[in-house]
């Protein structure tokens, strides 16, 4: 007879292959990433490597970052990301009001956003909201960041609900050397803090929520070289050190992103006002995800020196943006993106949409 213990095992692992199921599709970290995101490059399917687009540049490709002559005090960047289902439950129902956003923090509770999905019997939430404030002297880059993102998906009231949040924060340090004429290297390494809370609550209200927290080195290593006058080539490596960041005492045990490898190409046309990118991600196949889906396209043109659209191809989805830079009130950036959804049984795709602000 199998004893008690081990029949405890069993069903922990069964519980935790199952939201590792969920979080292939509700993290998409093969295809997404970065610690911290950033519309313009979203628009553009995610795969601007070889332009440097603000202060999230460096976590997309550390390399891309420009020096610049002096310093540069980066007050804040601040983005916010939600679907449409998250959008009517929020903005929908209660306008651009302070209950709004209150709405907002309450779904950081895995019941409360599944409250909020049985009244409509079924659906997907999803959103993200990201700080980032820096200091630039010449090529190096000091600051702090936070990101914080949830969603949860019920197919209808009959059926289990899946939650997954993450927390991202810490201090982090960019640093772009010239290697030769036409090689520069980018270092980003963050000092990050990660919590993931990971929720199921049955139809009858039986609920099992772990979290998982910790810290570790994370380091993301850019290299670009200059092909000819129009044709950049980027590689990036993700989580470099494979730091494990989940404390040993929490559920699940300890815990590490895989090291995986981008790759990605940027033409510039037209007198550099349209920019083409393609990227491959995680060329050594880390996440399980099909090739197809690690496959990112897309395009920019430059209105005039402050303001462009994009277009782009993510996740088997379509892309679009804008952005506009102000002299005296910063940067606005808006985009839309969806990712395939299939496995929640849900919907197929999921669009959110995306607004940055930068002063």
């Amino acid at each position: 007879m199998i004893s008690k213990r081990y029949t405890n095992i069993f069903l922990f692992n069964l519980i935790i292959l199952n939201f590792c199921a969920y979080a292939e599709v509700e993290y998409t970290d093969y295809a997404i990433p970065e610690l911290v995101t950033s519309p313009r490059s979203l628009a553009m399917g995610n795969a601007n490597f070889g332009e440097d687009f603000g202060p999230h540049t460096i976590f997309l490709n550390p390399a891309s970052k420009l020096p610049v002559r002096r310093y540069k005090l980066g007050l804040i960047t601040m983005n916010g990301e939600l679907n449409s289902d998250t959008l009517d439950k929020t903005f929908g129902e209660k306008g651009l009001s302070f209950k709004s956003f209150e709405q907002g923090i309450d779904f950081l509770s895995q019941s409360n956003m599944r409250n909020a999905l049985l009244k409509e019997d079924g659906g997907i939430l999803f959103q993200r909201f990201g700080v980032t404030s820096y200091v630039q002297l010449k090529r190096l880059m000091i600051g702090y960041f936070s990101s914080h993102f949830l969603n949860g998906a019920l197919k209808s009231i009959n059926d289990t609900f899946y939650g997954n949040r993450r927390e991202d924060f810490g201090p982090f340090i960019n640093y772009t050397a010239l290697i030769s004429r036409k090689l520069l290297l980018g270092l980003t390494y963050a000092y990050l803090h990660r919590s993931e809370t990971l929720g199921e609550i049955q139809s009858d209200g039986t609920s099992n929520v772990q979290r998982r927290d910790g810290i570790t080195n994370h380091l993301t290593i850019g290299l670009k070289y200059q092909i000819s006058r129009t044709f950049i080539f980027s590689l990036v490596s993700r989580d470099a050190l494979s730091g494990t960041y989940f404390a040993t005492d929490n559920d699940g045990g300890p815990m590490n992103d895989p090291n995986t490898i981008d790759v990605a190409g940027t033409l510039f046309a037209s007198r550099n006002k349209l920019k083409i990118n393609l990227a491959l991600r995680d060329i050594t196949g880390k996440y399980e995800a099909d090739t197809s889906r690690k496959v990112q396209l897309g395009v920019e043109i430059a209105s005039n020196r402050n303001s462009g659209y994009q277009l782009g191809f993510l996740d088997g989805g379509f892309t679009a943006g804008y952005y506009y830079k102000t002299k005296k009130y910063g940067t606005f950036s808006f985009a839309t993106y969806d990712v395939n959804s299939e496995v929640t049984e849900v919907v197929d795709r999921d669009r959110r949409l995306v607004i940055e602000y930068t002063l």
